[in-house]
């Protein structure tokens, strides 16, 4: 059975504040359920599978943004190029790499 988690637990592990998960929910990003009481949960396989910009990576690793791409197209992270050209990685790659003291 996969792990349920609540929004804050869910915010540490992706490296990145509640207030964006809200909105990675809201935006259709993030799949997410609502308990009676009005709280989200989310599943931790569609957390690990959400992809983030570098920028979004970046800043919950705590490195500049150069350094996420350099890693991207290294092969460093699980990564991929969108339809944009744009690099989007893992945020399952934020619990493997830790974070370096960002809030």
């Amino acid at each position: 059975m996969t792990e349920t988690l609540t929004l804050t637990r869910a915010a540490q592990r992706a490296g990145v504040h509640r207030r964006t998960l809200r909105a990675w929910i809201r935006d259709g990003r993030l799949p997410a359920h609502l308990t009676p009481g009005g709280h989200y949960r989310v599943n931790a396989d569609d957390l690990a599978a959400l992809p983030m910009t570098t920028s979004e990576f970046a800043r919950a690793v705590g490195v500049c943004q150069r350094t996420a791409v350099r890693w991207a197209k290294s092969g460093k992270l699980e990564a991929s190029l969108d339809e944009s050209g744009t690099w989007r990685i893992a945020a399952s790659e934020v619990g493997r790499l830790g974070t370096r003291g960002t809030s």
